[in-house]
């Protein structure tokens, strides 16, 4: 036991018990009694063991002194090697958390440490890469998707180079996205084996348009689940196949949906292999005779040449015009409430529209095997012309007749007149009738609700949503019609001077609008009794893209129409590729003229740099000269 310990360490009371707990100094004290000697033991031992205690601390704070004192000594860099500073610096540079010991044969690992010394071990998404998509190393399949789209907001249905809101820029999108075809595949390039059932334009929906490709399969080929019969309608089939329903959904559009899907035939062609397409548009009841329109569609049924009932396109080597309609049929939009058909020839005010718009839908369905370019739409608006009262049923046989005469090389009947297309909006493809194919509406057979359910919900949200809107504009619409203008005697024959007399719907506004019982503008009326918004003897239907004949109150003589047999006509077929013909000969003439100033130009900048080197080379001859 050492005699003296650090002072700083133990107290001045302490270094006192401890002189006094000698034994040499215990002989000169002598006690009296027993209990005196007792007590001291006691206090010896007490106060001994309290500096047995006081005396391992002080070694242990002695210890660590040292070794702290030996470690600042050991991080000195005087004593270190050029190679061991070298490979510190290194050290130092490769590491995120430099620490201060020479850099040794371990001391590149860069594993981030804890505060309790323990390694901390990186997340495994951080530790190994991704592991690369092999599209090749997967089984693919050839299939058919059926799709549903509101084509309002996007150009058309095919891809175009000079626009990216196309349904199907969306569609090979999705399915690069989803993996389903090679994920490489250049944007707006179609997938392979890639056909299309229908190519609707632009504004035109689409409730059962239907497309086939080769996508990737989670079956191999030679699986008995693969080997099922084509068509077949077994619930068991494809059983383990990938959600396709379910992927390309997340990755498509709100406004665009895959619906169903089928397994098809290798040699299969949603184009060629349709046995039938069906197209819907939907007209408000009003204003049309109803019974005229379906005489003259009744002249649709049937194999006929439809070049009058279509937009021509020159560049297309086919001048086949031949087109079989299966059925053309008029009938309410809602089954079950039919409208009588003399009442959509009344105003608005006879049939009960409050917010002077019509609320009674017909639907015209054509179905045929195929169809030409605008077809329906030409269609349509003669359609409605005849429902106007504006030509005759007879137009649609008369035109037809005119296509069968064109056919057979009479050159007076080559031409169509030249009229108006319908509106696209009201345009719908509604079916694709492929006879032997069966779709899956459900990615699990045994479990179909549950992939109908998410497609109902989806729709629904949408119907809100666009009802909604539709009730605020309803409510704008009825505030407007129902304001309070002035009403005499000149209002009202201004309000009659835009119906032709003689007319249901002169006789109607008529008995509607009574005469003002005085001169003074104070006397107030609606809106709506002033002149009704829609009538018989209103702008034709589509002009200025408007679905229903919205009257003009413009102070002019209505527009007289000239009927369709007296009209100029379009360019025959002959004509255009005539133009056609001229207009590439022509641009390859600029071309061409393009390419000689070039050459000229390129002559003359070489003329101008064999000059500038010949004038240079005889500086230089003259200046070594002198």
């Amino acid at each position: 036991m050492p005699d003296r310990l650090p002072f700083q360490k133990i107290s001045f009371m302490q270094n006192v018990l401890l002189f006094l707990a000698r034994p040499a100094r215990l002989a000169a004290f002598s006690f009296t009694t027993k209990r005196s000697i007792s007590t001291f033991s006691h206090l010896h031992r007490r106060f001994y063991d309290h500096h047995a205690r006081l005396e391992r601390a002080n070694r242990f704070l002695a210890a660590s002194s040292k070794k702290q004192m030996d470690n600042n000594s050991n991080n000195s860099y005087d004593g270190w090697s050029r190679d061991e500073l070298i490979a510190r610096l290194r050290a130092l540079e490769t590491s995120s958390t430099p620490g201060l010991a020479p850099a040794s044969s371990d001391s590149t690992s860069t594993t981030p440490k804890a505060k309790d010394g323990k390694k901390r071990h990186k997340k495994k998404s951080q530790q190994q890469p991704a592991r690369p998509f092999v599209y090749s190393a997967h089984p693919t399949r050839k299939i058919a998707l059926r799709l549903a789209y509101f084509g309002w907001p996007y150009h058309g249905f095919a891809a175009q180079a000079h626009s990216n809101e196309t349904i199907e820029h969306h569609l090979f999108a999705a399915l690069r996205t989803t993996r389903l075809v090679d994920p490489d595949t250049p944007e707006g390039t179609a997938p392979p084996d890639y056909s299309r059932c229908g190519r609707t334009d632009k504004g035109v929906s689409a409730a059962g348009n239907a497309v086939a490709l080769v996508v990737r399969s989670r079956i191999p080929a030679d699986d008995p689940r693969r080997l099922s019969v084509y068509g077949s309608e077994t619930p068991h089939d494809d059983q383990g196949e990938l959600p396709y329903l379910a992927m390309l959904n997340r990755a498509l559009p709100d406004h665009i949906r895959v619906v169903a899907w089928s397994p098809v035939a290798d040699d299969f062609s949603a184009r060629f292999s349709c046995g039938a397409r069906s197209y819907k548009y939907f007209l408000p009841a009003v204003g049309l005779d109803i019974a005229r329109m379906r005489e003259a569609a009744a002249a649709f049924i049937g194999t006929h040449d439809f070049r009058h009932f279509c937009k021509i396109d020159p560049t297309k080597p086919v001048r086949n015009y031949e087109r079989t309609m299966l059925e053309v049929t008029i009938v309410p939009a809602v089954d079950g409430v039919d409208v009588d058909d003399r009442a959509a020839e009344l105003p608005l005010s006879v049939t009960g529209s409050s917010n002077g718009l019509p609320h009674q839908y017909y639907v015209l369905t054509v179905r045929g095997t195929a169809f030409l370019w605008h077809q329906i739409r030409c269609m349509m608006h003669v359609l409605l012309l005849v429902g106007q009262g504006l030509e005759p049923p007879t137009v649609v046989r008369d035109m037809l007749a005119a296509g069968r005469a064109a056919a057979n090389g009479d050159e007076s009947s080559a031409s169509r007149p030249q009229y108006d297309l319908a509106p696209e909006l009201p345009l719908v493809l509604w079916d694709c009738d492929f006879p032997n194919l069966f779709w899956r509406y459900a990615d699990n057979p045994r479990d179909p609700l549950h992939s109908a359910s998410g497609l109902a919900k989806h729709l629904a949200t949408m119907h809100e949503t666009l009802r909604t809107q539709a009730l605020a504009v309803d409510l704008l619409l009825r505030h407007v019609w129902h304001a309070d203008v002035p009403w005499t005697a000149p209002a009202r024959a201004a309000a009659l001077a835009t119906l032709a007399p003689n007319t249901p719907a002169r006789i109607a506004a008529e008995a509607q609008l009574p005469p003002p019982t005085t001169t003074d503008v104070s006397t107030l009326t609606s809106l709506a009794h002033l002149f009704p918004l829609i009538g018989r003897d209103a702008l034709p239907w589509g002009v200025n893209g408007s679905l229903v004949p919205l009257l003009s109150t413009a102070r002019r003589a209505p527009r007289a129409h000239i009927p369709l047999a007296r009209r100029q006509t379009c360019d025959s077929v002959a004509e255009k590729q005539v133009k056609l013909e001229a207009r590439l000969k022509r641009k390859r003439a600029e071309e061409e003229g393009e390419g000689e100033e070039e050459a000229m130009v390129d002559e003359t900048v070489v003329d101008d740099d064999t000059e500038t080197r010949t004038s240079l080379a005889k500086r230089a001859r003259v200046a070594v000269h002198e």
